[in-house]
């Protein structure tokens, strides 16, 4: 609008400028054409004036009886009412002949050097009409020209006439084409609006799946995303109120994952099967878009829905698809009455296609980590088989790690990482041979040698399943030392991963308290004695300090406690070891 505006006011100042410019030239340049023409007729009739000259008139001064002579001819044939003055000019610049009187000054007419070339011209003056005629005697150059001034009032008359013809011409041809410049610049203004109206459009929805990919992306599983998908979309739809609402696993229930606003005393419920407006979406497939709540409601037997629509003037609801089916849908409520554009139906279906996508992807990955833990469950079960001390080593080292890594401020993935290193720390014994594993005695250098080998060969086993590298560096360097003197690489201090560092402690205190088929197991008091002797030179101080903070809690529990702070994981490796036993 802005824009055709600034088009209307310019182009019309410009338009009428050039117009006018354009209509004094074109009227201007005929006027004088038209004066020209008069002036080339005035040089034919004076043509035969010429013959009662004598060319020795224009050489020799003019007598006085010359003078009467060439006065007589001129009165019987040129003069005529209309003459104002008339004067006979010789080559040099003198007066011949004049009849003139005080009507016209008498100096040199400004034309005098074109019409002595030759060229008859005219000159419309204040009050007169001027001609300028050569006088030519045969094929001779001028001997000098006629200067005739008449009353200009018929001509004056004849040009006023051809410049209103000219004016309104020129007028007319460009309002013309002002008219049709405007015509194009009002639909190329609507083009403009059109197009920035779709490229805010397309802003709004980039902007809105940028914002909901990166919070999606920082979700970690299903439960987590649920609740984003509605929020970001309340938001970014500037909505009241909004639901998610996914099929059960039968397929005749949409239950209430996740809402914002109203709709959040219906989380939980199931809605059955019905023909209500919520399930004609998940059928079509087609979203639905109404600024009237009540003309949509058609079923007053689904309490459910009822209660949804409770409240709201208007909704948008659209199917929650993935490449496989249509899980569920997404319903954004509106206080007010609006109906939303088809930009916005096209971004909330483009954010529900992503939702859907990554809520696939999310349950994908969870089956394949539920499998990935119940495999992991079963080697670690696998090696606490093979070794000859008393099962469950794992799962306590497990139970402690996880309680100082709280303790230490560890963030969720690094908890899940230290849970997983301390399942599988010594998964790497599968490859010791049973006779070292079993030996009574001490151990021989070779034996040792051997022995020492099973951090490598763990961190070959789990190091070709993706995202677990922070679990191989744990298993591969629990045996390092705080002052380097540990094995397999020799890190020391901070360089060793603080799972490590922590795995590194709880495995020794395990290893002091266990009862072993070499050894006896050891109280709780040498053990805690042994931590502290080895803090700074084989254990990490910080670790020491903060395992025997969360250790006092655990003694003395009933053995049933097996489940301290620890994930369903460590209760399916339970289930799998007893099954196996």
């Amino acid at each position: 609008q802005t824009f055709l505006l600034r088009f209307t006011l310019i182009g019309l100042l410009a338009t009428a400028a050039v117009a006018t410019i354009f209509a004094y030239a074109i009227s201007r340049a005929l006027a004088q054409d038209a004066l020209d023409r008069e002036a080339q007729a005035l040089a034919d009739e004076l043509f035969h004036f010429t013959p009662y000259l004598r060319p020795d008139d224009f050489t020799a001064p003019v007598t006085t009886e010359r003078h009467a002579e060439i006065d007589a001819d001129y009165r019987r044939e040129l003069f005529h009412p209309g003459i104002m003055a008339f004067r006979i000019w010789t080559s040099d610049g003198k007066v011949l002949y004049e009849d003139a009187g005080d009507a016209a000054p008498r100096s040199l007419p400004p034309n005098f050097a074109p019409a002595l070339a030759g060229t008859p011209s005219a000159t419309l003056l204040p009050g007169a009409l001027v001609y300028y005629v050569p006088v030519r005697f045969g094929n001779s150059a001028p001997l000098g020209i006629y200067e005739l001034r008449v009353d200009p009032a018929q001509v004056e008359a004849r040009l006023a006439s051809l410049r209103r013809a000219v004016w309104a011409g020129v007028g007319l041809g460009f309002a013309v084409v002002y008219l049709a410049l405007f015509g194009i610049a009002r639909e190329a203004s609507r083009m403009l609006v059109r197009r920035e109206s779709e490229a805010r459009e397309r802003l709004f929805e980039l902007e809105a799946l940028f914002k909901v990919s990166t919070a999606l992306r920082a979700a970690r599983n299903v439960a987590e995303m649920l609740p984003i998908i509605v929020d970001q979309s309340v938001e970014v739809m500037r909505s009241d109120a909004g639901a998610l609402l996914l099929l059960d696993e039968t397929g005749e229930a949409l239950v209430f994952e996740a809402a914002r606003g109203k709709p959040e005393a219906l989380l939980g419920l199931r809605h059955e099967r019905c023909q209500d407006p919520l399930w004609q979406v998940l059928q079509s497939r087609q979203p639905l878009v109404s600024n009237d709540l009540e003309a949509v409601w058609a079923n007053p037997g689904c309490e459910t829905t009822r209660q949804l629509f409770a409240g709201l003037a208007s909704c948008l609801c659209v199917p929650l698809h993935t490449t496989q089916n249509v899980p569920g849908l997404l319903f954004l409520g509106y206080d007010r009455r609006r109906l939303a554009t088809e930009g916005e139906t096209r971004t909330l279906m483009t954010i529900t296609e992503m939702a859907g996508s990554a809520i696939q992807r999310a349950r994908l990955f969870d089956e394949v980590r539920s499998a990935y833990l119940q495999t992991a469950a079963a080697l670690a079960n696998a090696v606490d088989a093979k070794d000859t001390y008393i099962g469950g080593h794992g799962e306590a080292l497990s139970r402690w790690a996880l309680a100082v890594g709280r303790e230490m401020g560890l963030s969720e993935k690094e908890l899940e990482d230290l849970r997983f290193g301390a399942l599988l720390h010594d998964v790497g014994k599968i490859g010791v041979p049973d006779s070292i594993l079993g030996k009574p005695g001490p151990l021989t250098p070779e034996e040792w040698a051997a022995m020492r080998r099973h951090p490598d060969i763990g961190r070959e086993i789990l190091q070709p399943v993706q995202g677990l590298q922070g679990v191989c560096d744990i298993v591969c360097h629990h045996h390092e030392r705080f002052d380097g003197a540990g094995y397999p690489v020799g890190l020391a201090g901070e360089a060793i991963p603080l799972g490590a560092r922590i795995l590194a402690v709880v495995d020794a205190y395990g290893a002091i308290t266990d009862e072993r088929v070499y050894k006896p197991g050891r109280s709780h008091e040498e053990a805690v004695a042994e931590l502290r002797r080895g803090a700074g030179t084989q254990f990490d101080p910080h670790v020491v300090e903060a395992f025997l903070k969360v250790i006092e809690p655990e003694r003395g529990q009933a053995k049933e406690r097996a489940s301290f702070d620890v994930e369903p994981v460590l209760e399916r490796h339970v289930e799998i070891r007893r099954s196996m036993t």
